[in-house]
């Protein structure tokens, strides 16, 4: 979907059958993990290697045979499953569907301190298509993958802080001159809040934090000066690493409201990130079902089935 506001995809006009809620059950489980392009690529891997599919490297020699399916990862946010037909030759054909793992979303910005009006804030920017007004009076959380260090090493984590930590306050209406009139400047609307100047100051060692104002210089030499420790501190505690070994970040801001399935039937899906996890599920689903369910069918194609799921396709223009 293309905005924070919760739509709805219909299931069937008529009775649903206990496959099609079996399914959409399963779809909501996924999409609820699957908060971003990262965690959306580790849930398809999940469900392709208990489908029995080979696991491949990109930089490893492969050997690929007829009647097997395998699968690989790109920068851990892409991911292409394929099965090879029985009869499959050399020269032959492909069938293959495509959907992308990203949504429209606020990214934490590489230099995210922002203080204003006593509260500390975190800068974000804009990720495709959003339509961004949305996403005010939201409680978000954040997801994404770290970089730290251990034992000498630099290590790649998913992290999850999958409680509400971060807001985006409307103006009070009492403020409001022109109620059904909204202009988003995304930056300077667009800065969730993450704790209070008190908040954080009794909550934090003796020592302190300088809390800077709007418009000072921060220094970009080092991670611990971009971000507040709040923030850093929230990471770490997440990854099970401190603070000070986090070298890098690429983190998601996302809505709390999990993914549900309402109406009076039991027939809509209303969820963020529809735009594309409906895809990246049912293609990953799909690749899944044709060979397990249609073994001989498979057993007989002479062609390769591949599901591709990019990465980017929000931001390609």
């Amino acid at each position: 979907m293309k905005h924070a506001t919760k739509h709805s995809t219909t299931l069937s006009k008529g009775p649903l059958s206990a496959e099609v809620k079996k399914v959409a059950s399963e779809f909501v489980a996924f999409i609820n993990k699957a908060v971003t392009p990262y965690h959306a690529v580790e849930e398809s891997a999940k469900l392709l290697k208990a489908a029995g599919f080979k696991e491949l490297n990109e930089g490893d020699s492969w050997k690929i045979e007829p009647h097997q399916k395998y699968y690989l990862t790109k920068n851990r946010t892409a991911i292409f499953a394929f099965a090879v037909g029985g009869k499959y030759k050399p020269g032959n054909g492909f069938s293959i569907v495509a959907a992308h793992t990203d949504s429209p979303a606020l990214r934490i910005k590489p230099v995210s301190k922002l203080c204003a009006d006593n509260f500390l804030q975190v800068g974000v920017s804009t990720y495709g298509g959003g339509i961004w007004r949305t996403w005010f009076d939201r409680d978000f959380s954040i997801a994404g993958q770290i970089i730290y260090r251990k034992d000498q090493k630099l290590v790649q984590k998913l992290v999850n802080v999958a409680k509400p930590v971060l807001f985006i306050p409307n103006l009070a209406i009492h403020f409001c001159t022109e109620r059904n009139k909204f202009e988003c400047n995304n930056e300077t609307m667009l800065r969730p809040i993450i704790a209070s100047f008190v908040a954080d100051g009794l909550n934090k060692p003796e020592e302190g934090e300088n809390h800077p104002s709007e418009g000072d210089v921060k220094d970009a030499s080092d991670i611990q000066h971009d971000h507040h420790s709040v923030l850093l501190n929230l990471i770490a505690k997440e990854a099970g690493c401190a603070p000070q070994d986090i070298v890098d970040m690429d983190l998601y801001v996302y809505d709390h409201q999990p993914a549900t399935i309402g109406g009076v039937y039991d027939e809509f899906i209303s969820s963020q990130r529809l735009d594309n996890l409906v895809g990246t599920f049912t293609a990953i689903r799909g690749i899944i079902d044709s060979v397990t369910e249609g073994i001989t069918e498979f057993g007989n194609d002479e062609n390769i089935r591949i599901a591709s799921c990019y990465d980017n396709e929000e931001v390609w223009k």
